[in-house]
């Protein structure tokens, strides 16, 4: 499987009042962010556990994912969406504030649509939501360069259920 990576670093030159930013995070502040943005069968999860093996790189995964966001019940409770990003900070960051994530087009979606909940983000731009609440965000979008076994990958995962590898021993 081939894959491209490619990143791009956004400042954060949004002005405007940040309610997880500048929010308490105890000893570990939020300093830098990165987005794994890809797409189904595209290497993205072999990636993020690399990264959350690497010192430095926090604890990339879906936060976001559908079933998490059903599970919590998350939709129309921007207190409870406030409250899942202030844990998944105090538990995901590492002591240099580095914070990781991955979405996928529709989590991003699902995302923007829980942080229109809040009253103050009600009328952000997308971009001016990923500032107020993930600063210093770089993208970092990684795209599977062979669309044909991408498909046929992501056909096979969805008939049998399995969208990752079993590792070694285990079956």
């Amino acid at each position: 499987m081939s894959s491209t990576v490619s990143t791009i670093s956004q400042s954060n030159s949004a002005l405007m009042k940040k309610p997880l930013a500048n929010s308490s995070l105890g000893d570990k502040p939020l300093a830098n962010s990165y987005m794994v943005c890809s797409t189904v069968r595209s290497g993205s999860t072999l990636l993020c556990k690399t990264l959350a093996q690497l010192k430095g790189c926090g604890q990339p995964t879906e936060y976001f994912h559908r079933h998490t966001i059903q599970q919590l019940s998350l939709y129309n409770d921007p207190e409870k969406f406030l409250s899942y990003c202030e844990d998944i900070f105090q538990h995901s960051l590492i002591n240099n504030g580095t914070f990781g994530l991955k979405m996928h087009r529709r989590q991003l979606e699902d995302f923007f649509t829980l942080a229109r909940q809040v009253p103050q983000l009600k009328t952000y731009s997308d971009k001016a939501i990923l500032d107020a609440i993930f600063p210093g965000l770089t993208f970092v979008y990684l795209r599977r360069e062979d669309g044909v076994a991408q498909a046929v990958s992501a056909a096979l995962a969805t008939q049998t259920g399995r969208w990752e590898k079993p590792a070694k021993g285990e079956h």
